[in-house]
């Protein structure tokens, strides 16, 4: 599916509105003191951290991409993780997550083993991304307000946890169609 608009100009133009905004309310709040304008701050503020954290783990990660090793036992995807991708339909609706980079899966500019890798690497990215929602909650000593925290932490570790699960999904496809297509020229011989 061609995404409608151009998603990192979109994930960089939140990140950088949410902090603004953080700063608007914060400055408001301390003039103001109205509790409305502290919870605006702090909902804000998560957001911003939320796609602030992203950006910097979809930056880090990927410096240590040659070190992965795709055949490593934490890639492998077991059978019960097939019938569970099955059992929530998949196939269904991975169309309509957006891409960060449409050139990192791109088949005609990446070799098999370039995209096994790359899909890895976002594994990661999102897997990193969504242990790191909960650091927010850390907040919690300082600003009360519990709820908007739990909730954005809880939203965006689980929207994370969908990529994480397209990517194994998709690797364990594509993996299983390389290696049939190798056994077609092994016997082709």
């Amino acid at each position: 599916m061609k995404n409608l608009i151009n998603f990192k100009t979109f994930f960089w133009f939140v990140t950088a509105f949410s902090f603004a905004i953080s700063i608007v309310f914060f400055v408001t709040y301390k003039i103001y003191n109205l509790s409305v304008l502290l919870t605006l701050f702090i909902t804000f503020f998560t957001i911003w951290f939320h796609f602030f954290s992203r950006l910097i783990c979809g930056t880090i990660i990927p410096l240590f991409k040659s070190k992965i090793n795709p055949n490593k036992k934490y890639y492998k995807v077991r059978k019960t993780e097939e019938k569970f991708y099955n059992l929530i339909k998949i196939k269904k609706w991975k169309k309509f997550l957006p891409t960060y980079d449409n050139r990192e899966f791109n088949i005609r500019v990446n070799s098999p083993k370039e995209l096994i890798v790359n899909m890895c690497n976002s594994e990661l990215v999102h897997t990193f991304s969504a242990l790191l929602s909960y650091l927010p909650l850390l907040l919690i000593i300082f600003f009360g307000s519990p709820v908007v925290f739990i909730i954005t932490s809880i939203v965006a570790s689980f929207v994370d946890l969908l990529f994480v699960m397209l990517q194994r999904y998709n690797r364990n496809r594509f993996v299983n169609l390389v290696q049939k297509q190798k056994d077609r020229l092994i016997l082709t011989k």
